[in-house]
């Protein structure tokens, strides 16, 4: 089985194509042609290329099980493919290229990949979030939350330094960066324990914890229930929809600062394939 990539980035690109049973492909229609001939196992693909206008090759994704991993540099990215993609493609990875995850991947990470809470998410997100400056930040939480990170280098993801992240958040009257950290990895310790089926010992150590009270006792302000809870049925979907409440009171009609702007200009669409 075979692991095609498709992304901007050289370094990543040329490591990727050096490991055993990837491709590098220098086009989407490369791309096409080659997921469409079968025996593909997962997707590398950065936004912005053009998957979302090749139905074709989302259908032989979609059927044939096909894990896609959308490889992201949150500060430069290309949000509007993002939605789309996880919308339809539901077992797809947001993996993040920046100071937060400076490796090129590797075929290993690419084939066992998790999906996460962000599908979720997404469906219960309505249209004006979506279009929000406070969206890019929300999706980087969300990514990141597979394991610990400090705000630092959820800064460092956007090319920005801690101070000015915090100070962004300020404007855009968010919760605080370090909270935002906080919910994306609660979602994805639920999601693990939920819908992943993991021991909460297992759940805590791919997040990056020591053991399942350190894990318990840094998400607990924003978890109602313990992590063991989460195996049963609701409490998962409940957590998310705190988290959807929480960023529905956001004034989304507040800009960024003038100085990141380049960081907000990319239009955001919401329109299903």
């Amino acid at each position: 089985m075979t692991v095609l990539a498709l992304v901007n980035d050289d370094a990543e690109r040329r490591t990727l194509a050096s490991q055993t049973g990837c491709i590098a492909c220098s086009s989407i229609a490369s791309l096409e042609q080659r997921v469409t001939a079968g025996g593909v196992r997962a997707v590398v693909y950065e936004p912005g290329l053009g998957l979302t206008a090749r139905p074709r090759v989302l259908a032989t994704i979609e059927e044939e099980g096909i894990r896609l991993v959308v490889r992201m540099d949150l500060g430069t990215s290309q949000y509007a493919e993002l939605v789309p993609l996880v919308s339809r493609i539901t077992w797809t990875t947001v993996s993040i290229r920046a100071n937060a995850s400076p490796r090129p991947l590797s075929i290993s990470e690419v084939v066992e990949a998790e999906p996460g809470p962000l599908a979720l998410i997404l469906a219960r997100l309505e249209e004006p979030l979506i279009n929000s400056h406070q969206f890019h930040f929300a999706i980087g939480a969300i990514a990141l939350g597979s394991r610990r990170h400090s705000v630092r280098s959820f800064a460092g993801a956007y090319g920005l330094g801690q101070r000015s992240l915090q100070l962004m958040f300020q404007r855009l009257r968010m919760p605080t960066p370090h909270r935002m950290l906080i919910w994306g990895q609660a979602l994805w310790t639920a999601w693990r324990v939920s819908v992943g089926r993991l021991s909460c010992k297992q759940a805590a150590l791919r997040g990056g914890f020591d053991c399942t009270s350190a894990m318990s006792a840094s998400l607990r302000d924003v978890m109602p229930v313990t992590p063991r809870r989460f195996r049963e049925q609701g409490h998962f979907e409940r957590l998310v929809d705190s988290f959807v409440c929480e960023l529905a009171r956001l004034d989304l009609s507040l800009a960024a600062p003038s100085s990141h702007q380049k960081l907000v200009d990319v239009q955001i669409t919401s329109s299903f394939i």
